[in-house]
C-alpha cells in the first residue's frame, strides 16, 4: 500500500463490539497528512490559473503524484525527499507569471 494514495483508507471490521460491515476510518500518519496537504495545495494553485490551462495543471498534478503510487509507505527518506521537491515545484508553479504547463 502506498503513502501517496490519496483516498482515505477504509477498513471494514467484523468485531463483536461493532456490527458486521461497519466502516472505521484509519488515522493518517504525519507524512500522509503532509502528502495530502501538498496535493490539495497544488490543486488550489491549479484553480488560480486561467480556465483554459487548468486541465493541463490538474493532469500534471495527477501524473506527478501517480508516479509514486506504488512507493512503500515505510520508505520515509524517499517520501520526505519527494515532499521537499514537491513543495519547491509548487512554489515555482504558483507564480502568477506561469500561465500554462505542457506535458509530454
Amino acid at each position: 500500500m502506498s503513502l501517496l494514495v490519496l483516498d482515505i483508507i477504509i477498513i471494514r471490521t467484523r468485531s463483536r463490539s461493532r456490527k458486521a460491515g461497519q466502516i472505521m476510518v484509519r488515522k493518517l500518519s504525519g507524512l500522509q497528512r503532509e502528502v495530502i496537504h501538498l496535493y490539495r495545495q497544488a490543486v488550489r494553485v491549479a484553480h488560480q490559473k486561467p480556465v483554459e490551462s487548468r486541465p493541463h495543471f490538474i493532469e500534471f498534478i495527477h501524473g506527478e503524484f501517480g508516479k509514486y503510487k506504488d512507493l512503500p509507505r515505510k520508505d520515509f527518506t524517499t517520501i520526505e525527499h519527494l515532499l521537499r521537491v514537491g513543495n519547491r515545484k509548487l512554489k515555482l508553479y504558483a507564480q502568477p507569471e506561469l500561465k500554462d504547463i505542457h506535458i509530454r
